[in-house]
């Protein structure tokens, strides 16, 4: 036993030692763009730990679920196949947890419910080593997905232990599946419009900047591009979370080249992220005006 403990923490040690000998010299190295976000020093700042733990407490108990309840708000936008899968997935989880034997497995699920709380709290530690932001309205890092899966797990294995110890009937928990299982598809499905739903509205903006530009005989330099950003994703029912809509000026030389605007020739710039622009333009009820 001390054997294999010693093994396992010789394990943890190499690869620990790889992961950082790949971050902060390998990667640097031979990716020329390489962009570090870990700053360990930012859990010596206790304000930001603060601001993290608040953060944190908004991502479990209030963003996640009025993200939920946006989705299901938004359920007369789902097409006949949607609602097929809507009907069909949550029957086949109540098909398959009817007669399923949870006592039997009390054991597993236990394990499972201690995967998932160590994965959530390892998941959520990161920022406190990073300049990232623990917050699902934003898709600046991957590691929310993971927290998401883990938080998912953590709370059916809860659910599951939670009627075994209180001796509720195999139906009432398959019924808690279904439901469940309806309101994440619907949730999913809600996601994916609203990705869709972005792609379009980006292609939009900058189709009717690229003829505004066009009709001003602007054929150079740096555009200040504003929209609202903040109040049309809050307003917006469209959007489910914060969908990829232009934010970042980096997103823009893609978006200009694929509406016909030469990036190479002209910037365009979100004027939340750069706001000294010579011109600027504003995009308001479907229409481009010029504001200076």
């Amino acid at each position: 036993m001390i054997k294999e403990n010693k093994k396992r923490i010789t394990f943890i040690i190499i690869t620990l030692g790889i992961i950082i000998i790949f971050r902060k010299i390998i990667q640097p190295v031979i990716f020329v763009n390489s962009y570090q976000r870990d700053e360990i020093d930012k859990v010596f700042n206790l304000k930001r730990v603060i601001q993290i733990s608040l953060y944190s407490a908004k991502l479990f108990f209030r963003d996640i679920f009025s993200g939920i309840f946006k989705s299901i708000s938004n359920y007369k936008k789902l097409n006949f196949f949607e609602w097929i899968l809507v009907i069909i997935v949550p029957s086949l989880v109540y098909k398959i947890f009817c007669d399923y034997d949870f006592k039997s497995q009390r054991k597993r699920f236990e394990k499972l419910f201690l995967i998932s709380a160590i994965a959530i709290v390892c998941g959520m530690s990161i920022f406190l080593f990073s300049s990232y932001v623990p917050t699902l309205f934003g898709f600046d890092n991957r590691n929310l997905g993971a927290v998401r899966l883990f938080f998912t797990i953590f709370i059916i294995s809860a659910a599951i232990l939670l009627a075994v110890k209180v001796n509720v009937g195999n139906k009432v928990v398959a019924s808690f599946f279904a439901i469940s299982a309806s309101v994440f598809m619907i949730t999913n499905i809600s996601v994916k419009n609203s990705w869709i739903y972005a792609n379009h509205f980006n292609h939009e903006l900058f189709s009717k900047l690229k003829t505004t530009l066009d009709e001003n005989h602007i054929t150079g330099g740096e555009i200040g591009l504003d929209y609202d950003i903040f109040n049309e994703l809050k307003t917006n029912p469209n959007f489910t979370f914060r969908e990829p809509v232009f934010y970042y000026n980096w997103e823009a030389p893609m978006l200009s080249k694929m509406n016909g605007i030469n990036p190479e020739k002209i910037r365009v710039c979100n004027v939340e992220r750069k706001k000294d622009c010579k011109i600027i333009f504003t995009y308001k009820n479907g229409e481009i005006i010029r504001l200076k």
